[in-house]
């Protein structure tokens, strides 16, 4: 079932000071638009969780720019009910909770930041409806925290299969690739190896039927790439935009997947 690269990715990698320090400063700027209200009987709630690439963390940390809006205007702006043949209303919720790790996450799953804490939240603020998906995108702060692959998919299958026991279904957005992957080969064949694991595990079937992976829209292209801050590791203004708008084809054919069932 695993990739070939699980030696290397148990080989122990140390993120440096510096990379870690940008972790630690982003963690107090938390992010989120919750709680959810209801908007009406053929309304699609999309709940995106995650870490700084969730909160829109920019590199200077003064400003947010969360994907979710971005996201929440391309989906609305085509995407209709194909069993109805009526628009549908999309609305798209966010909690971003920078610098934390999946295994992290998993440990404050019923506080008001925990993801089954965040999806009860969107039942109580909508009469006991359930949101209709939630995107997990995280994983990138294990990176300087586990050696192995294996430990990092396990955290976050984990989240998703909390996702999955609200009957909620989940996308798992890959981990993206940052300047740190492009100088330390460890940390890169790691992200590497949890990506290839999430999507088999989703597209296999082994994630409960409710699980489907996306891999993160854009690459890394050095100091120059413009969907990227200076420190590389978190993206500008712009990186976010695109990316909400760039997962919204897959996020679209997922919910009609959903809905055929």
């Amino acid at each position: 079932m695993h990739c070939t690269h699980t030696k290397i990715c148990q080989t122990t990698r140390f993120m440096p000071n510096i990379l870690r320090l940008t972790l630690l400063m982003a963690t107090s700027f938390t992010t989120n638009s919750l709680p959810t209200t209801k908007v009406g009987p053929t309304t699609t709630r999309i709940i995106c969780y995650g870490d700084s690439l969730t909160a829109g963390t920019t590199s200077s940390f003064m400003d947010v720019h969360p994907y979710a809006p971005h996201l929440e205007r391309t989906l609305n702006h085509d995407f209709t009910n194909e069993s109805s043949n009526e628009k549908t209303a999309v609305v798209v919720r966010w909690m971003g909770l920078p610098g934390w790790t999946s295994s992290q996450m998993l440990s404050a799953l019923d506080t008001s930041q925990g993801l089954r804490g965040v999806l009860k939240n969107v039942k109580q603020q909508t009469g006991g409806e359930s949101a209709t998906l939630a995107i997990i995108l995280a994983g990138t702060n294990d990176l300087a925290y586990e050696s192995s692959s294996l430990a990092i998919f396990e955290s976050l299958t984990s989240l998703h299969r909390v996702s999955h026991d609200e009957g909620v279904p989940t996308v798992a957005i890959g981990i993206p690739p940052s300047a740190w992957q492009m100088i330390d080969e460890g940390a890169a064949a790691l992200a590497k190896d949890v990506n290839e694991r999430l999507k088999e595990w989703c597209d296999g079937g082994d994630g409960d039927g409710m699980a489907s992976f996306l891999d993160f829209p854009f690459g890394y292209g050095g100091k120059e790439d413009e969907n990227w801050g200076p420190d590389g590791l978190h993206c500008t203004a712009r990186g976010y935009q695109i990316l909400g708008e760039e997962l919204a084809s897959g996020v679209k054919s997922v919910l009609e997947a959903f809905a055929v069932k």
